[in-house]
């Protein structure tokens, strides 16, 4: 059903209610004329009126049935009342009319309010339709919502603006050159003699869009990619880059080739140094590569990543200079490790890498140049026939010469070992060659286990770990014969038992025997019944330290190959000692206060002490013939008489034996 048709059914309805409305005002009215005639005594046809007020009842009761209860319970209530004139259908009836009245009126109410709502629909109706067309309206001239045109966004846009701003974008177009080491440039439109033509004008991009539509575009993308065809000048593109400052010839750097450095000591080897890149530009390829930048629409060109720049010839992963440094870097795990007395000292690529001698794809060690380093090596470090400092048990700090004692390198034989180590290519350890030996390295070489041998108390000391651990007497060489024991530091240079000391005529037996001086060493006397005292002065032997068997026995035990041997005097100590000591006793004189200032006095000269000089002995080899010397023996009791035996055999001298040092 149409809209009209249901508004005039409506309105049929309401004009049928309306007129059975006022049949019913009317009957109320007769009926309340009725009630008036009789209250003033007039006549009324009771059945015509009981008649009436039934219809009107029925009716009444139809429109307003809550007000024909009402009207109900009031005429109950008449009825009830003795000096009521009206019947209870009277009542009844004129109050069903007056409910019928009453529902007719809401009626009329609800139908006024559809019509207020359907008027207002029908007028926002027309306002939404008219506002949509209103907006449909502007799309007319101006690009729909999301109008995207080559990913510009020119949405409500008029043509002519749209125009501008893309001609201008097109005309102030840039393309910024990125070089090496922060260099950059920034070519403009004008220096390209830049051009754009597009597949479509922004009047037909307008003309294919549908105003009407700009609601669905609200929500949706409308994009348009064209077609565009940009010119360039390339005559005015090569001058703009001729004209550019890190673009012209003298601010260029040529690349250079990788190679091979020097010795890396960092990094224990010989490496490669990479190439130079370099800053020099190919302008053909860069011609190139900008005009392609151009037609793209690029808005920068990286020079680098467009291989514009001139390579190194050599890189750090050629093929050649790869293989050579294998062969530099051949002997770079060799390592040869000095066992130096528990210390070590490596002979490793920081020293190998200078006696290399590179020879195209080969390498060889220069048998020289380890000589060089074994010669250094040896000066360096040995402590063969040098003085050193030693402090006795008695506290006495002596410089004694080195007899053969000492590190002394064995420089040909280490020379010839330490090559064939360097080039096997192994890692060795081992101690050097050495021609003799300490018990410690360094210069300080003698450590803290000795023997000491006192001359002038003809004592023989056992030193271990710093200790004294065992002593005894002994008789060291004949003084009066010149066959004083040599003073100095030595080793020990074998131990051998039930060894036979021969001489000129003779050959004696001894049970241990220690030699540290060629011919002179720590041995048995079983000739001998007494040791110690100041035999040694006339009774001597000569030069071997004699000692008693059963301490023969003891240091055989503990000596070794190298073990030191001091030997030393104190006499020369203890006397400058007892000058000191006597100048401390001896008072200083006072001055001698005179009258005349002219008058000098003789100063008082202290009696100086005479000594009687020992000798010393200076011999530093055993003489091949005995030296015979008379010696006068004093009577006095306080020199001990000497050992018969002593005198009339001569010291015997060892058997010849193998000597392995000097």
């Amino acid at each position: 059903m149409s809209e009209e048709k249901k508004v005039d059914s409506e309105n049929t309805e309401n004009s049928e209610k309306i007129e059975h409305t006022d049949s019913v005002e009317q009957a109320e009215v007769a009926e309340a004329s009725a009630d008036t005639g009789k209250e003033n005594g007039g006549e009324v046809n009771v059945e015509e009126n009981e008649g009436d007020a039934s219809e009107k009842q029925q009716a009444h009761h139809e429109l307003h049935p809550r007000k024909a209860a009402a009207g109900n319970k009031s005429a109950t209530i008449k009825q009830d009342d003795p000096e009521g004139q009206k019947t209870a259908e009277e009542v009844k009836a004129a109050d069903n009319t007056s409910e019928t009245a009453d529902e007719e009126k809401k009626t009329i109410k609800n139908i006024n309010w559809k019509r207020v709502i359907l008027t207002t629909a029908g007028v926002l109706a027309l306002a939404v339709v008219g506002g949509y067309l209103g907006v449909a309206l502007y799309y007319t001239s101006h690009f729909l919502p999301n109008t995207i045109i080559d990913g510009v966004d020119y949405s409500g846009e008029t043509v002519k603006d749209a125009d501008a701003r893309r001609t201008v974008s097109d005309n102030t177009y840039t393309l910024t050159l990125n070089g090496r080491e922060g260099t950059q440039a920034v070519l403009t439109s004008d220096s390209l003699g830049f051009n754009v033509i597009y597949s479509l004008t922004m009047d037909e991009i307008k003309a294919k869009q549908n105003a009407l539509a700009w609601g669905y575009y609200y929500f949706n993308n409308n994009n348009y990619s064209l077609d565009r065809t940009i010119s360039y000048n390339s005559a005015e593109i090569a001058n703009t880059l001729a004209s550019v400052q890190f673009l012209q010839a003298e601010n260029m750097k040529a690349p250079e080739n990788a190679y091979i450095g020097d010795y890396s000591t960092e990094a224990g080897a010989y490496v490669i140094t990479p190439e130079y890149v370099g800053t020099t530009v190919d302008m053909d390829i860069l011609l190139s590569s900008v005009e392609n930048a151009v037609s793209e629409h690029s808005p920068v060109l990286d020079l680098d990543a467009a291989g514009c720049y001139t390579e190194a010839a050599i890189k750090s992963d050629d093929e050649g200079l790869v293989e050579e440094l294998s062969i530099l870097n051949k002997y770079q795990d060799t390592v040869v490790t000095y066992d130096l007395c528990g210390e070590y000292y490596d002979i490793d690529f920081d020293l190998i890498h200078d006696w290399m001698i590179v020879s195209g794809n080969s390498v060889s060690i220069d048998r020289a140049k380890v000589q060089e380093f074994v010669e250094k090596f040896a000066e360096e470090n040995d402590t063969y026939g040098l003085d050193e400092d030693f402090t006795t048990v008695d506290g006495y700090t002596l410089t004694l010469p080195k007899g053969r004692y000492g590190w002394k390198l064995d420089i040909e034989t280490e020379t010839e070992q330490l090559y064939a180590d360097v080039v096997s290519g192994n890692q060795v350890t081992r101690e050097p060659a050495f021609s003799c030996t300490a018990a410690q390295w360094g210069k300080s070489d003698i450590g803290d286990t000795y023997i000491e041998v006192c001359l002038t108390d003809q004592k023989v000391y056992l030193i271990e770990e710093g200790k004294v651990s065992f002593e005894c007497d002994c008789v060291t060489g004949c003084v009066a014969k010149g066959n004083s024991t040599p003073i100095g530091i030595y080793g020990v240079t074998y131990k051998q038992k039930d060894a036979v000391l021969r001489g000129p005529g003779y050959a004696s037996p001894v049970k241990y025997w220690m030699p540290f001086n060629r011919g002179v060493g720590l041995h048995d006397a079983s000739w001998r019944g007494k040791f110690g005292g100041t035999i040694y002065k006339y009774s001597g032997s000569h030069g071997c330290v004699n000692i008693p068997k059963d301490a023969a026995a003891l240091l055989y035990e503990k000596v070794y190959r190298d073990f030191p041997v001091i030997v030393y005097s104190v006499e020369e100590a203890r006397a400058e000692e007892a000058a000191r000591e006597a100048a401390k006793a001896t008072p200083t004189p006072s001055p001698t206060a005179t009258a005349t200032p002219t008058a000098t006095t003789a100063p008082t000269v202290a009696p100086t002490e005479v000594t009687t000089p020992t000798p010393t002995a200076e011999v530093t080899e055993i003489p091949t013939e005995p030296v015979v010397t008379e010696v006068t023996v004093p009577t006095e009791a306080t020199v001990p008489e000497p050992e018969p035996t002593v005198e009339t055999i001569p010291e015997p001298v060892p058997e010849p034996v193998p000597d392995p040092g000097m």
